[in-house]
């Protein structure tokens, strides 16, 4: 899995990050139904052209660490406003951009603890949406 800045600089995260919210999205948009005169149901629908959340996590505390470096290069990217970039994993490439209204990156240490050094792992989820 690898996600490209525009500059072309870019990071490659962990394929064991599991992309959590997959399957809880539709590209269709519905709005409520409403009752005519006539008791008819008018109902509007179209096709959404970008705005898919795509969360990736690790699926335990086990596995899908990555070191310090990379943690704060994704922290620093999710900081640049208006910068799209490009995720290639399994499912396919997309346009995204960091999803910083609900915690674009978070990231804690494997050990529970310290995390100071270039070395140290971290258990991160990012937090993404299609642009």
């Amino acid at each position: 899995m690898k996600l490209i800045h525009p500059d072309g600089e870019s990071i490659i995260l962990s394929d064991s990050l599991l992309w959590r919210d997959e399957f809880d999205w539709s590209n269709l948009a519905q709005t409520e139904p409403e009752r005519t005169l006539s008791g008819a149901y008018i109902v509007q629908q179209g096709i959404k052209q970008s705005g898919r959340p795509i969360t990736l996590e690790p699926p335990d505390d086990s596995m899908a660490w990555h070191k310090r470096q990379i943690t704060e290069k994704l922290q620093a990217w999710a900081m640049q406003p208006e910068t799209k970039f490009t995720l290639v994993m399994a499912q396919g490439t997309f346009n995204v951009i960091f999803d910083n209204a609900h915690g674009a990156v978070s990231a804690k240490p494997v050990l529970g603890f310290g995390g100071t050094q270039q070395d140290d792992y971290f258990l991160v989820s990012i937090k993404l949406i299609t642009a």
